[in-house]
């Protein structure tokens, strides 16, 4: 009874939700549906393409896991418990890997225990996800896990991620495979990301079998992100012929082993060689077809351009240092922050002027700059 009280709170929070999107209203009855929480920017790993964790630049960017005490008088404070019954899903990982955290096993059970309705996700390399981390996630009624491994092979994975786990992330995901396959539910969802660089675009249609063996849900393709000289190096933007090449390669072979492919860039470009989801033509990626599939619900689409923008209605994001955003772009711009939770409640954030205001402007015709450049608004998303 108490899972399905819960389950009908989320239900009418994502409608309410979705008429106050089509009616562009900019102070909301409704709390989000999705709260990214951020469990440490540590890592175990050293990637070519993320950002500098050691020397001055390490310093400078003050790396640091969520201790489950600061976790724990967050979620007590006013609002956070409301709010965490009525989003459908909590993002429980950060910029590091979440696993290398030595409190996330505590603050995973904890919400397990007491929001055990709720969707958690992760976002992980997969060297610590063993099968005891499986099996904790085969347990939960909805529950997604995102592992990053940006390569086909061992010796590009060593080369492209600083040490050699291949084989360990390999096996790892093997096993979780099994166990779905052996529980045929459809939680967890899996998805493995793939970072393209100039280094391992020839494997993306090997990597795709991999994924397609290991009983992957889903592909995604991911544009490297500018965030240090060697990124910029590594960028396909530098080789955009090889690129557009490989990914139609890929989307065939992604079509032939029955994959979901996904195309994700963050970047714009001089030369737009990343395709769109939809002109990989793997699935139909438009708008439509996701929060307002005309199964899922009665709400007329709010959706009057492509370039639409929804986020600031939907997203709570949170940065390991309490600073909150409505997406990855905005986070990747320290000065746009639209408030604290550790100064702040929940409810002074969600309603508070500075997301009002991006809920004002973000589908104008003037958006906020930040937005102004993203590939979505730009028809690249």
């Amino acid at each position: 009874m108490t899972r399905d009280i819960n389950r009908d709170v989320r239900t009418k929070n994502k409608t309410l939700n979705q008429w106050e999107q089509f009616f562009n209203k900019h102070s909301l009855a409704s709390y989000p549906t999705h709260i990214q929480f951020p469990t440490g920017t540590r890592c175990n790993l050293k990637c070519r393409f993320c950002t500098e964790r050691e020397g001055a630049a390490g310093e400078a960017y003050g790396y640091k896991d969520l201790s489950y005490e600061e976790f724990l008088s967050t979620v007590r404070l006013p609002g956070w418990n409301q709010a965490l019954h009525s989003i459908s899903t909590i993002a429980l990982y950060g910029w590091g890997e979440p696993l290398f955290n030595p409190d996330y096993s505590r603050i995973f059970d904890y919400l397990a225990e007491h929001y055990p309705w709720l969707g958690i996700s992760i976002s992980t390399n997969g060297v610590l996800f063993d099968k005891s981390w499986s099996e904790r996630f085969m347990s939960l009624t909805n529950a997604d896990i995102n592992v990053s491994i940006n390569a086909a092979t061992g010796g590009t994975y060593k080369w492209l991620m600083g040490n050699d786990q291949f084989d360990r992330v390999v096996n790892n995901m093997r096993i979780l495979g099994e166990l779905r396959r052996a529980s045929k539910e459809r939680s967890p969802t899996v998805t493995f990301s793939y970072v393209v660089t100039t280094a391992n675009i020839r494997e993306l249609p090997q990597f795709i079998d991999l994924a397609a063996d290991l009983n992957v849900d889903t592909v995604v393709v991911q544009d490297i992100m500018s965030l240090s000289e060697e990124a910029m190096r590594l960028s396909l933007a530098n080789q955009p012929y090889l690129a557009r090449q490989m990914f139609a390669a890929a989307s065939a072979r992604a079509k032939a082993r029955r994959t979901r492919l996904s195309f994700v860039s963050f970047e714009t470009h001089s030369e737009n060689y990343f395709p769109t989801t939809a002109e990989a033509g793997n699935f139909d990626a438009c708008p439509d077809s996701g929060s307002y599939a005309a199964t899922e619900s009665p709400v007329p689409s709010p959706y009057r351009l492509q370039t639409d923008c929804f986020d600031p209605w939907e997203r709570f994001m949170i940065r390991v240092d309490g600073e909150v955003f409505p997406c990855c772009r905005y986070q990747s711009h320290g000065d746009c922050s639209l408030g604290n939770i550790f100064r702040q409640s929940f409810q002074e954030i969600w309603d508070g002027a500075p997301y009002q205001t991006l809920r004002r402007g973000v589908n104008s015709p003037h958006p906020p700059p930040v937005c102004a450049i993203c590939p979505r608004k730009s028809g690249l998303d």
